[in-house]
């Protein structure tokens, strides 16, 4: 390979490199974490403008989610992302998406995913998901 079409590639692969690294952790808008202890109040300010994701898998929705939260699994976003960002930016109404998980590690990985998809809302993580939650002081 020559000289200069190697130096390309590697500008290339820097230019991808820095484009990924930065549409994963940025967002217009501000930070896209939300604390357990603002959950309550963001819940109700935002009303009925936010969807709740829960990204666990089924059987752990079923043991335990936070109520009004949807169940799109992590795995299922991965093999199914284009069709879940196609119905998310149909959803005029929701202009808000807060991503829970057990901990926030998926969230954070599925934000990713949907970000990339061309979701248009606003797409927040709730930090230490559901594991957070139980010990929260949050009643719907």
């Amino acid at each position: 390979m020559s000289e200069k079409k190697s130096f390309h590639m590697v500008l290339f692969f820097f230019s991808l490199f820095v484009g990924i690294a930065t549409a994963s952790c940025t967002q217009t808008g501000g930070d896209f974490w939300i604390s357990q202890k603002d959950l309550k109040a963001y819940v109700e300010k935002k009303g009925d403008t936010l969807l709740l994701m829960d990204v666990r898998e089924v059987h752990e929705f079923q043991k335990t989610h936070i109520p009004g939260s949807v169940n799109v699994p992590l795995s299922y976003l991965g093999s199914h992302g284009d069709r879940v960002a196609e119905l998310l930016r149909a959803k005029d109404d929701v202009k808000e998406v807060l991503l829970i998980c057990n901990t926030h590690n998926r969230s954070r990985k599925a934000r990713e995913i949907l970000m990339q998809k061309g979701v248009t809302q606003q797409i927040r993580v709730l930090e230490m998901g559901v594991s957070g939650y139980t010990k929260a002081v949050f009643s719907p």
